[in-house]
């Protein structure tokens, strides 16, 4: 095997995982994260700090940090941190990348993130 063969290899085996982080992305979003029933519970009342400001990449890709944070332990709570949680994990490896394979996944997040 060439190195180029290798080197090919790899790729391909970095954009097959990149694609199934893409489905498991896709699946998430599915999910339901609140009823009109169960609303999720903030540590602060966002209605007292204003309109919501986007924050800056390295900021969004902490979970559940910030001004906005849920409450943790809360079962309303639950589903929306474990999605929150993986996402910010799939972020941070495909920024461990030095590849342009994961960017659209690496957008799609920033935007279900904010």
């Amino acid at each position: 095997m060439s190195r180029s063969d290798s080197v090919h290899e790899v790729v391909d085996v970095w954009a097959h995982h990149v694609n199934l982080l893409k489905c498991e992305v896709e699946w998430y979003c599915q999910l339901p994260f609140t009823t009109p029933t169960t609303p999720l519970l903030f540590i602060n009342n966002p209605a007292l700090h204003g309109e919501y400001v986007l924050p800056a990449i390295s900021e969004l890709i902490r979970a559940n940090h910030g001004l906005y944070a849920l409450c943790s332990g809360i079962r309303a709570n639950a589903t929306f941190l474990i999605a929150e949680h993986h996402f910010c994990e799939i972020i941070s490896l495909l920024m461990s990348k030095e590849s342009s394979t994961g960017d659209l996944l690496r957008e799609h997040l920033y935007h279900e993130l904010t």
